[in-house]
């Protein structure tokens, strides 16, 4: 329901060493028949192949709507971040098997 803005399709596609998320627990809060707002913390960090690094910790806020077929798709999504920095994430990246 909600197109993906360019930017962020852009930034998803970064050259990175390590990316990993973290989620909370998702609460819901329904509005009606056809209407619900979730929220859920996420924590993320990374280390891309260029050496530059980033962490950041916030909340989603989500609106949602049944489409009628049993299915719930975004109508909104807003990201506050609780913090964020730079600095280098130390340690090893192992390879992942395959």
């Amino acid at each position: 329901m909600v197109p993906m803005p360019e930017a962020t399709r852009a930034a998803m596609c970064w050259n990175h060493q390590c990316m990993r998320s973290w989620g909370g627990r998702i609460q819901i809060e329904r509005i009606d028949a056809r209407h619900a707002k979730a929220r859920t913390s996420m924590q993320e960090w990374g280390r891309f192949e260029d050496g530059s690094s980033m962490r950041v910790a916030g909340t989603y806020f989500n609106e949602l709507v049944n489409t009628g077929d049993g299915r719930w798709r975004f109508t909104h999504r807003r990201f506050v971040a609780h913090y964020a920095d730079t600095e280098p994430v130390p340690g090893t990246v192992f390879p992942v098997g395959r």
